[in-house]
């Protein structure tokens, strides 16, 4: 593993150090420190959310606190080593394994290239129910390609969650959106598909042709809208809960959704 990988782990250590340490035991900080060393590989808000969650979920963190973490650990992710804490790898290696789930073997090597220890399974905290919209959408048409299936139930489990929780701030939301457009970089035909998904309102298919990293870039924008409209915490958690949507589909058996956000 490259020096950079090295020092990137490291910053996550100490940056969970520096969020976990005020609200868990020692003992629930090294299980969650050995959790996040084999589960947490990307510094993205959805797999920050997700970690968070996860350790929240273990150890009886209210929904406040828990808010409150996903900034504080995004923010130390950011901060230079002279304001973290010391990096916790070395209590780590000297800790027996403190289960926080049910215990599988681990596969994988640390990062000093000696075996892993056995690191609790994930366990995914409950669901919100699944929009019926989505469900049932007729999208599911194999001759469409898995990336553009799956970008078509993201946006629509987004938009009902937002329907369902901020009715009232939709039209906002989508003149944001489509106020980003012209900075998309890509055709007037594919941005004339979204302009159109967003005018159509609920019964928009949102399958737009076009690739992966245009997608993408749709994505990003409705989060930055998202956030204008709502606020980060929010608009983070409408995207979890719209990534875990997508993840239903028989798409995403071969396009993960979270390759779009």
């Amino acid at each position: 593993m490259n020096g950079m990988n090295i020092n990137q782990a490291s910053q996550r250590r100490r940056a969970a150090c520096a969020a976990l340490a005020p609200v868990l035991s020692e003992d629930a900080l090294i299980a969650a420190l050995q959790w996040q060393q084999q589960t947490l590989s990307s510094d993205g808000i959805t797999a920050i959310i997700a970690f968070i969650d996860g350790v929240a979920e273990r150890n009886g963190l209210d929904a406040a606190t828990r808010k409150r973490l996903y900034r504080i650990y995004h923010e130390a992710l950011q901060r230079p080593e002279a304001e973290l804490p010391l990096d916790p790898w070395p209590a780590m290696q000297a800790a027996a394994p403190t289960p926080m789930a049910p215990v599988t073997a681990a596969a994988s090597t640390a990062l000093n290239g000696s075996p892993a220890v056995a690191v609790p399974s994930p366990v995914e905290a409950p669901s919100p129910p699944s929009p019926p919209t989505v469900a049932s959408a007729p999208f599911e048409d194999p001759s469409i390609p898995a990336e553009q299936r799956v970008f078509a139930a993201l946006m629509r489990a987004l938009l009902e969650g937002m329907r369902q929780s901020h009715a009232g701030l939709l039209d906002e939301l989508r003149q944001s959106s489509l106020g980003q457009l012209p900075r998309l970089r890509s055709s007037a035909q594919v941005r004339e598909q979204v302009r159109a998904a967003w005018n159509e309102g609920e019964p928009a298919p949102w399958l737009i042709a076009t690739g992966e990293g245009t997608l993408a870039e749709l994505v990003n924008q409705v989060y930055v809208a998202l956030c204008e409209t709502l606020g980060p915490i929010d608009a983070d958690r409408l995207l979890t809960e719209a990534v875990r949507e997508a993840q239903r589909t028989s798409a995403a058996r071969s396009f993960s959704p979270r390759r779009l956000v």
